[in-house]
């Protein structure tokens, strides 16, 4: 029996127009960015990221992670801190910015680092003013050198003798930079054997460092584990046919990298630097939501400058301070408890409790799936950083 056409055309009729299903994107929408804890900053540096915030106009997030990171690099050759299990850690932090072109990152970066550039000009004009002194304290070394070994023909008691009352080689005044944005491992260790005990890595083109040689396929991994061991311990150690041995002790290292979405995924989205060896476990992570469109101008508050200026003298106050330095050296820090130790107030050892033991179940997570952004955002957002009693305490 052949189908009755009439009744074939009044099913089509009566069935409902099939839309087809425009094509569904690989990666899901990102939710909207928390708020950045920034009453947790307190008095000094909360008020400065409300007024840089007033002034430049960039996401409140970005501002905090900028005067966040300044104030972590003045106080790092300060203080130490005192986890819950007893252990004694840098206050040294590591931080990641993470914002779109034109979204002011470094306007940010430059009034919140305004005290640390101040500083480094200090640094430079001591070192300027040192340096011919060096020279010619070296050089007339030398020559003293030389003639104490001439006076004493030969005998080894008397060459001895001559050069023990001579003293050491005169120590070279210290290189004055505090930042740099894209060094290799191999050139920051030099630097601080060099340089100041207390240095960052601050840049606001990431992708310098991102796409530096640094970061490369063949470097990578070793920037990786020398930058974290810093984070744990402020400790190095290198041996090398070229340079030696080298073991560097009481050096303090904060990082702060602004970079594109694009840029900074190029480093987040890396298995190596996120699971296997684990450097990114230890930045602190922010992507405010972008606020073109909303930055309409306005003249900024008076009390905003007030507000810099106070955070400004107190950093500078902070970076200007004399140093703890090991016996006779002049570019190590003493270790704890010689520097000042910090430990945390009882909240602050819960939520490093949750902290740790939602971290425990991400990992179990992590075994069946990857850790959802959320929940990461969760671990960036929830962290108090170490640095802020420092600060707002004298």
């Amino acid at each position: 029996m052949s189908p009755d056409p009439g009744a074939i055309r009044a099913i089509l009729e009566q069935a409902e127009e099939m839309r087809v299903e425009p094509p569904r994107p690989l990666t899901r929408q990102m939710p909207s960015a928390d708020a950045f804890p920034v009453d947790a900053l307190g008095d000094v540096l909360g008020a400065a990221a409300r007024a840089i915030h007033d002034r430049v106009q960039a996401p409140l997030a970005i501002c905090s992670q900028s005067v966040l990171a300044a104030a972590a690099l003045a106080v790092q050759a300060h203080a130490d801190v005192q986890l819950p299990m007893g252990h004694v850690r840098p206050v040294s932090d590591f931080f990641v910015t993470v914002a779109e072109t034109g979204a002011r990152k470094s306007a940010s970066d430059t009034e919140a680092t305004s005290p640390i550039r101040k500083r480094e000009q200090t640094l430079g004009e001591t070192r300027d003013a040192e340096l011919p002194n060096y020279v010619n304290d070296k050089t007339a070394w030398e020559k003293a050198r030389d003639d104490a070994v001439k006076r004493g023909k030969g005998n080894r008691a008397t060459i001895k003798a001559a050069l023990d009352a001579l003293g050491p080689t005169p120590a070279p005044p210290l290189e004055p930079l505090m930042t740099c944005p894209e060094p290799t491992f191999e050139g920051l260790c030099k630097l601080f054997a060099v340089g100041q005990p207390s240095l960052g890595i601050f840049a606001t083109e990431g992708g310098q460092f991102v796409g530096g040689h640094g970061m490369s396929d063949d470097a990578k991994l070793r920037t990786a584990a020398g930058l974290s061991k810093l984070w744990d311990d402020g400790e190095t150690r290198r041996v090398r046919s070229g340079d030696g041995a080298i073991m560097l002790r009481g050096r303090r290292l904060t990082v702060h990298l602004m970079a594109q979405p694009g840029v900074a995924g190029m480093m987040l989205n890396d298995r190596l630097l996120a699971a296997d060896q684990g450097l990114l476990s230890r930045f602190l992570i922010t992507a405010p939501d972008s606020a073109a469109g909303l930055r309409l101008w306005h003249e900024p508050k008076p009390e905003s400058g007030v507000a810099l200026k106070r955070y400004g003298a107190r950093l500078l106050g902070i970076l200007e301070e004399p140093l703890l330095l090991a016996a006779g050296k002049c570019d190590r820090l003493q270790r704890a408890p010689s520097l000042r130790l910090r430990r945390g107030s009882s909240a602050a050892r819960s939520l490093l409790m949750s902290l740790k033991n939602m971290k425990a179940s991400g990992c179990r997570m992590m075994a069946r799936g990857p850790v959802l952004p959320s929940t990461l955002r969760v671990f960036a957002t929830g962290s108090k950083s170490r640095t802020e009693q420092a600060v707002n305490s004298p």
